[in-house]
């Protein structure tokens, strides 16, 4: 006779990897799944800046992280540009790696790879890379504070004093913000 019972002690966090390609959850498992307080920081800057939180019909909340694809296509440049052209290289390919750092951070909530999208404002067609989480209701806290009526509001500054990973994750996310180093967010985040 099996033993069924297992009493292991699993050390925080180990037992988290990506459920990309798994199977669609059912409404206990979907109850089940829970944010580490380790990326309560993280997720509150992704939110911040270019993510946004969307409620289905069942109550559930699925986070979208968007990026133009702009970010991730290289120009040409002459060679009188070239100073500036490799200043935004640099900052293509922080926003690239901050996009897949994002990802992998988030792929535990993730049914899907990262995929390409287009939206249309202003009659322009505007090409983007985005990813979505499950439809999940341990984001309904994050829909609670930072939306009001199903409008996203912006945090006092104080709330950022508090919380320097979120930070620096709205600073790089954000195209409104600050730039920040990306080496200092990776320090930050972990």
């Amino acid at each position: 006779m099996e033993n069924k019972e297992c009493k292991e002690l699993v050390i925080y966090g180990s037992n988290l990897s990506s459920t990309v390609n798994y199977l669609y959850f059912n409404n206990i498992i979907r109850h089940m799944v829970k944010i580490p307080s380790s990326l309560y920081s993280f997720l509150t800057g992704i939110i911040i800046s270019d993510g946004f939180l969307n409620k289905t019909n069942s109550g559930n909340i699925i986070l979208i992280f968007k990026q133009s694809i702009k970010n991730f296509m290289r120009k040409q440049a002459s060679k009188q540009a070239s100073k500036q052209a490799s200043k935004q290289a640099s900052n293509q390919a922080s926003k690239q790696a901050f996009f897949f750092i994002c990802f992998l951070k988030l792929a535990q909530f993730c049914q899907g790879y990262p995929r390409l999208d287009f939206t249309q404002l202003n009659g322009n067609i505007h090409y983007l890379i985005l990813f979505a989480t499950r439809a999940l209701p341990c984001f309904i806290y994050w829909h609670e504070l930072f939306y009001v009526n199903n409008k996203k509001i912006k945090p006092s500054p104080f709330f950022f004093n508090k919380n320097r990973v979120a930070q620096s994750a709205r600073g790089v996310g954000n195209k409104m913000g600050e730039f920040y180093n990306l080496l200092d967010f990776e320090a930050l985040a972990y």
